[in-house]
């Protein structure tokens, strides 16, 4: 049957946050009629905190009139904020028995915002349960998970690891996932072989997490066009999973965000190998708040001309590449046509690093970010005037103008004499063979 789409909305009964009871949900459940009732096909109840009296007849008055087939979309985010736990977790209990009858019709899901845990997941496992043979995004942002919630989460959508599910949207953010938890959701992860969206940030992983959830992506044979890992402790070894095992096989990745994974020189020489292995159409590349070196700009340079002919954002803030990175991405650059977001933020980029880039911006440029660095007023003069009308450079209110690049010509120098005068692993080997110890 074809349903006309049909919209319910707290979030649309205003901005200010408050506690619905039964009296104000009677209320504004006749915003619509039985009859567009029925149709409902999206139902967003986020931003508003429901008693369980005002779910209970949500529930009865509301849900239960959806004709079977028409509800798509379910946005329940942030619907118990503010609650004790009791009457939240009957809240939550409530709403899931209520859509479980919809589950089959179901194709996204988003349970964000609510403070779940453990016992959040089991509320709402019966809605889980029901829509997991068609559903196609699930979204648990910001709700507490830890290990054995993310288990539960992977039995539940997976039938206890029996069968496949359908989704082709998992985003988890700012939970305390830890690896346990990341092993936890390989499970799905590795079940889900429809998968095109893919966002796990924020969420504490550490190594053996990221090795599982590489493992997984491998397994399930899923071509990914969005990953977002940001905001996790992969480290290099991590990274290198990550890279070999699952972007290498990607030719279909779009966006890629791995800033602040700890990846390092090893984890970037890994990254930019898979990249020019899988070849793909990538249009935003983040790896910002990486702590790479200046002996990174060469990768950089790889990276930057594998991606050309498409990447039209490329975010490397936060590093320490210097005037040396600076070069490596003018020289790769020059020559695009689309690049149109350039973000060298706080990378100890000097006025030299600046004439370069100076001399390189393509004309298709509309955003240079490089706030934060050592350009001396020559080297902001010059950018300045390389600029396009359409390209607009942002704030440089935190960059060092007086910085001289004899400075770094000095700094380096004494970072030379200094490798000169400390012993090497073999000096001191030999030195110890010498002695007879």
């Amino acid at each position: 049957m074809d349903y006309t789409s049909v919209t319910f909305s707290l979030t649309s009964t205003g901005t200010t946050r408050e506690v619905i009871d039964a009296n104000r949900a009677a209320i504004l459940i006749q915003e619509l009629s039985v009859d567009l009732w029925r149709k409902v096909s999206h139902l967003h109840l986020s931003g508003k905190s429901l008693s369980i009296g005002a779910a209970e007849l949500i529930c009865r008055d509301a849900l239960s009139v959806i004709e079977q087939g028409a509800l798509r979309h379910a946005h329940l985010n942030d619907i118990i904020a503010s609650l004790p736990e009791s009457e939240a977790l009957q809240v939550l209990s409530a709403i899931a028995k209520s859509l479980s009858v919809h589950g089959f019709s179901l194709e996204g899901l988003d349970l964000s915002d609510n403070a779940l845990g453990l016992k959040g997941v089991d509320a709402v496992a019966p809605l889980l349960t029901s829509c997991r043979d068609n559903l196609k995004s699930l979204s648990f942002n910001n709700n507490g998970l830890e290990g054995l919630a993310a288990k539960q989460i992977s039995h539940l959508m997976t039938d206890g690891a029996q069968q496949s599910t359908q989704l082709e949207k998992f985003h988890t953010f700012n939970n305390l996932l830890e690896s346990a938890g990341a092993i936890g959701l390989s499970t799905l992860l590795s079940m889900s072989p429809s998968l095109t969206d893919l966002r796990i940030s924020s969420t504490r992983i550490g190594v053996d997490g990221a090795l599982a959830i590489a493992t997984a992506c491998q397994q399930s044979g899923a071509l990914l066009n969005r990953i977002d890992f940001a905001d996790n402790n992969f480290m290099s070894i991590g990274m290198m999973a990550l890279s070999t095992q699952a972007i290498s096989r990607l030719p279909s990745l779009l966006h890629l965000n791995v800033c602040a994974t700890g990846m390092g020189l090893q984890g970037l020489e890994a990254l930019v190998e898979a990249l020019e292995t899988s070849q793909p159409g990538l249009l935003s590349l983040d790896i910002s708040c990486n702590e790479l070196p200046s002996e990174s700009a060469p990768f950089i340079g790889r990276l930057i001309r594998t991606l050309l002919p498409t990447l039209s954002e490329f975010r490397a803030s936060e590093n320490e590449l210097s005037s040396s990175g600076a070069i490596a991405v003018a020289e790769a650059i020059r020559d695009s046509t689309v690049l149109k977001v350039l973000d060298l933020s706080v990378n100890e980029i000097t006025e030299s690093g600046a004439m370069a880039l100076a001399s390189s911006l393509p004309s298709s440029l509309k955003v240079l970010e490089l706030n934060g660095n050592l350009i001396s007023a020559a080297g902001l003069g010059a950018l300045t005037a390389a600029l396009s009308d359409q390209c607009v450079l942002g704030d440089m209110d935190l960059n060092d103008d007086e910085y001289e690049d004899a400075e770094e010509s000095e700094e380096d120098d004494d970072k030379d004499e200094d490798e000169k005068e400390s012993p090497s692993v073999d000096d001191i080997a030999e030195s110890v063979q010498s002695l007879n110890l």
